[in-house]
């Protein structure tokens, strides 16, 4: 299959994704709660006119019960599906960013990924997989920011932000970088190389 047929397919694919329902997530309406937005940014040119990323949880540091939490578009969306809770510092388009309430003060284990062809123009592109593990906790009425981005054709990273407000406003900061090079072995090695079959 010859690059150009490849775009073509990979065009179609995200036109089918854009029908879609971008949120699986259920967001828990009370006890101890955290805040967090999920975002996606631009980096690495792509082929494709946006970037994407797709946001998996999981219940260990293995990666079992994998679940599909949402689908985030830095670009065109067909059905576009704001979630905003009205935290601080939001500079993201209605697509590429999505906040919710998640439980407080227990673990989380995500991995974060893209598929995209990048790096030049129809006929001089990489078809590019990417995913970043990401294992953290949210305490309780805190402010979080979880930020993907593909920074070169074979590096994707994810930083994470605590969003802290106080007299002097609002602003970010900065609690871990996480990038594709810290995929752990075992179970989440398995659940990367079935993203993407």
């Amino acid at each position: 299959m010859n690059q150009f047929v490849r775009i073509l397919i990979a065009v179609c694919v995200s036109c089918a994704l854009a029908a879609c329902a971008s949120v699986s997530y259920e967001q828990p309406t009370s006890g101890d709660r955290a805040r967090v937005r999920f975002a996606v940014v631009e980096g690495f040119r792509v082929a494709l006119p946006s970037s994407t990323a797709t946001v998996f949880n999981y219940d260990d540091e293995e990666c079992t019960n994998q679940r599909e939490w949402m689908y985030l578009i830095d670009g065109f969306y067909a059905r576009p599906d704001p979630r905003r809770l009205g935290m601080p510092l939001w500079d993201f388009n209605t697509n590429a960013a999505k906040e919710f309430y998640v439980e407080g003060n227990r673990p989380y284990y995500f991995m974060i990924a893209t598929d995209a062809f990048g790096g030049g123009d129809l006929y001089t592109t990489t078809y590019i997989t990417c995913a970043v593990p990401v294992f953290t906790k949210f305490e309780t009425d805190h402010d979080y920011e979880v930020v993907f981005q593909m920074r070169d054709s074979r590096t994707c990273v994810v930083t994470l932000n605590e969003i802290v407000s106080d007299s002097a406003g609002a602003r970010r900061v900065q609690l871990g970088v996480f990038d594709n090079s810290t995929l752990p072995s075992g179970g989440c090695t398995y659940a990367f190389s079935r993203l993407f079959r």
